[in-house]
């Protein structure tokens, strides 16, 4: 079910988000809440294999090798950087007793997801500087003006995928509970 919702937004994204791409090579990707809800369903684990299948899947909407390499990479980062820190709270919770845990991490999320969203927009930054732009043929000179705006489309990205995945959290605890997956 997961799989299917991902390739579905994945297509709005490709299809409908990507026909006006920015700067003439990024599109606002908003499949990436799947993989938020993947990862409260199930485990990293589970959840890194997941990121791989979704992306490298992506290659049947005819998607360049290039882009997913960079998502994968990025939206890798993302999930493992998010799921250590929220292991962290948790188990402080957990050893000092917090009660209902479930409604206070909700809340706990959203500095969580707000370090983490600048952490990985740094990181992509720094991926796209190091090696990206030039497998994509960016001229040497215009390469440091791309960066803000790698920056913040990155920001916007990952803000615009963690409001959806709030919006539908508890919706997901209800369906976990009911359905105890």
């Amino acid at each position: 079910m997961m799989l299917t919702l991902n390739i579905v937004v994945s297509a709005f994204s490709k299809f409908v988000i990507g026909m006006v791409p920015i700067n003439g090579f990024f599109v606002l990707e908003v499949s990436f809440f799947t993989i938020l809800i993947f990862l409260l369903i199930t485990n990293l684990f589970y959840t890194i294999f997941f990121i791989q299948m979704t992306t490298w899947f992506r290659v049947v909407f005819g998607d360049e090798w290039v882009g997913l390499l960079a998502m994968d990479l990025i939206d890798s980062y993302f999930i493992i950087i998010f799921a250590f820190i929220l292991f962290i709270v948790k188990y402080l919770m957990v050893k000092f007793k917090t009660p209902n845990i479930l409604n206070k991490v909700f809340w706990l999320q959203i500095p969580i997801f707000i370090i983490v969203i600048l952490l990985t927009a740094g990181f992509g930054t720094l991926l796209n500087w190091s090696f990206l732009l030039d497998i994509w043929n960016a001229p040497k000179e215009t390469q440091i003006g791309y960066l803000p705006i790698i920056f913040g489309l990155n920001i916007a990205k990952y803000s615009i995928n963690v409001f959806i995945f709030m919006l539908l959290y508890k919706p997901v605890l209800i369906l976990i509970k009911n359905y105890q997956f």
